[in-house]
């Protein structure tokens, strides 16, 4: 099926370290997204440090506190996953001489 600009949303593709890709499988398989296929949305607990973001993004500050800390191990899982990804995606992008990769 084609889905020209016209025809609804689009899609594109853009390089990603294998790590940014395993760190993103990952963070979907804990549940950063809930609904089934072609209902999925941001998870509701999740809903609240996205729009967090967003104020930090435009100019605003916000605060977070942790309620429960959950699985230490999982989060320094999460933790070494983004700062390997990070890093591999700067190797990539420094040798290269240009963004050729994100994280």
């Amino acid at each position: 099926m084609s889905y020209g600009a016209e025809d609804g949303p689009q899609i594109i593709g853009h390089s990603v370290t294998y790590s940014a890709y395993e760190y993103l499988k990952r963070i979907i398989s804990l549940g950063v997204f809930e609904g089934s296929l072609g209902k999925m949305r941001i998870s509701d607990a999740m809903q609240p440090i996205v729009d967090a973001m967003h104020v930090v993004l435009a100019g605003g500050e916000v605060k977070i506190e942790v309620l429960h800390r959950g699985n230490p191990d999982i989060v320094s899982e999460l933790r070494t996953r983004v700062e390997v990804a990070t890093n591999d995606a700067n190797v990539i992008n420094e040798k290269s001489g240009y963004y050729v990769t994100l994280m």
